[in-house]
């Protein structure tokens, strides 16, 4: 049984995944093959193709396309049912015959994507986005192979346009929110939001206009914008120039958002205050000690570090893609298993992407005239460079799905150096002020954090215990946190081999690692990406496969 997973029906993230027989063989984002971040509004045409090549067969050969929403949940929206035409009538796929398409809701989706990942056999399913077709929270029951809808919330009360909407009144633009929730360390919770708890949920308490499915996403947005400014005041605005190096427009906001801060904090606890009370309600609705999470507010590391510490959870899972490129893979589990595949295993890694053997990576630098040196040990030489204070890309095995790199297109330098930070931000373009993380070994990362468990793909935050805040300072924010990635070398072993060798050096199995990227683009993908990336920024080496390319 075949079934090709797609995403992006709710104009972003666009993604495919294909699951045979139950195992998830491909999984990959369009933003990383058109190199446009979130690709909105764009098939996910090259991600289908990348899927079908990995697995060896044809379109013809998939049984369903199992579609990440269903148009016919929000018979107004015009754009749903265009942006699955998009996909079943796109060029590539002319004159084929194409399989059934089949649409799963897209909270069922992304529950699907968290809750066959997480292998548990019982769990409380919170997911919270900024919309699906009706719904913008959802809680569920799962136990056995069932999953039963135990509560719901509607756009009005979104989670996700309220976080969004005070990420752009602090003058960040679309898809930034992870720049409000570093901000929010530098600040203190002072401000209020219409946002009333109470025994069934929650209720956001905002006057919004009844409008057309496509349009009242913008009509929520512009409510939120109105509130802020009436009751917390003006921010620092979305302020947009234009970077003649770069060649594209950027954001020109520095150091000044600081004083702002404090807004960021407030909006920061009131989502944690707000997820932590559906967490406690899910939980209870299921009788489950174990906590799921799915959907776009997953991706707050410093909510579910919150989370994952309620004394009512004994375990926590979130997707690796948690976002809406996630639900690709959800809604793919969900008709192979009602089609009558096995249920699939747990998602214990992110890495479903693309790969390139030595031979074809040493063609791509043959191609691009780069001169390059052959290695007996990459990790041997990767751990020797960053411990020379060198700061380099690391392109490794298959590309990671979802947001975050983990050691297999990453961005590494030593953590003990404090310098690294600023370093590091400035080669990416990113602001100086944002926070950096850990890839960790478990042995190091129990004695960093306490504990070795719960942040294999880098999406919960931790306290750093005290005597190793000054040791490896370039990965410790503001408030004395940090989002680790505990690396396993069962599915990570060139990555783990890297620790190891840094560990041997200096104690201390861990390295920086950020993902492998301009800030302007998308995570690299191919040899030649890596190579463009590498060129065009600060970065000293890059170490990719068994080749060594280095900046004289």
């Amino acid at each position: 049984m075949l079934v090709l997973g797609v995403s992006g029906g709710l104009s972003h993230d666009p993604a495919a995944a294909l699951v045979l027989d139950g195992v998830l063989v491909a999984a990959a984002e369009e933003e990383r093959f058109i190199r446009q971040k979130h690709a909105r509004f764009a098939p996910p045409v090259n991600a289908m193709l990348y899927c079908l090549a990995e697995a060896g067969v044809r379109i013809e050969d998939v049984d369903y396309i199992a579609a990440g929403w269903d148009p016919g949940l929000a018979p107004d929206s015009i754009h749903m049912r265009e942006f699955l035409n998009s996909i079943v009538h796109h060029e590539y796929f002319r004159d084929c015959r194409l399989p059934e398409v089949v649409p799963v809701d897209h909270h069922v989706a992304h529950a699907y994507a968290s809750w066959i990942g997480s292998g548990f056999a019982d769990a409380a399913v919170l997911v919270a986005d900024g919309r699906g077709e009706t719904k913008s929270t959802s809680i569920y029951r799962a136990r056995g192979d069932s999953l039963e809808l135990t509560g719901s919330f509607g756009v009005r009360d979104s989670l996700g346009y309220f976080y969004g909407s005070v990420t752009r009144h602090l003058g960040f633009g679309r898809g930034s929110e992870g720049k409000a929730m570093g901000l929010a360390a530098y600040g203190r919770p002072l401000f209020d939001f219409p946002i009333r708890l109470d025994q069934d949920g929650y209720r956001i308490d905002l006057e919004v206009p009844e409008v057309p499915w496509d349009q009242y996403g913008k009509e929520l947005t512009r409510a939120w914008a109105d509130w802020l400014g009436r009751e917390i005041g003006s921010g620092p605005g979305v302020r947009m120039g234009y970077s003649a190096l770069r060649g594209r427009a950027g954001s020109s906001l520095g150091d000044e958002v600081l004083k702002y801060a404090d807004v960021a904090a407030s909006a920061q606890a009131a989502l944690e205050r707000t997820m932590a009370h559906l967490s406690r309600l899910a939980l209870s609705r299921a009788g489950s000690r174990n906590l799921v999470l799915g959907g776009g507010v997953a991706l707050n590391c410093s909510c579910n570090g919150k989370l994952a510490a309620l004394p009512e959870v004994d375990q926590m899972y979130v997707f690796p893609g948690a976002g809406d490129s996630g639900s690709a893979v959800g809604a793919a589990f969900k008709v192979s298993m009602d089609a009558g595949s096995p249920r699939p295993g747990p998602v214990t890694h992110a890495y479903f992407g693309p790969s390139f053997s030595s031979e074809q990576i040493g063609q791509a630098l043959s191609a691009t005239g780069v001169t390059a040196r052959r290695l007996a040990d990459p990790a041997e030489t990767a751990a020797e460079l960053v411990l020379a204070g060198k700061t380099l890309g690391w392109f490794q095995g298959a590309a990671e799905f979802g947001p975050r790199a983990l050691g297999h297109r990453s961005i590494i330098a030593d953590p003990h150096d404090a310098a690294a930070l600023e370093r590091v931000n400035r080669i990416k373009g990113r602001e100086l002020w944002r926070p950096l993380a850990p890839s960790a070994l478990p042995e190091t990362a129990a004695r960093m954090l306490g504990t070795d468990k719960g942040s294999r793909f880098m999406l919960r935050a931790f306290e750093v215990r005290e005597q190793m805040r000054d040791v490896v300072p370039a990965v410790v924010h503001v408030d004395a946190t940090t989002r680790a990635q505990v690396v396993d070398a069962a599915t990570n072993p060139e990555y783990a081999a890297l620790l190891a060798h840094v560990g041997e050096a200096t104690g201390d199995a861990v390295v920086l690692n950020t993902s492998f990227n301009d800030e302007s683009e998308p995570i690299v993908q191919t040899p030649r990406d890596a190579l463009r990336t590498f060129h065009s920024t600060g970065l000293d080496a890059l170490v990719m496969g068994d080749w060594v390319v280095l900046k004289h």
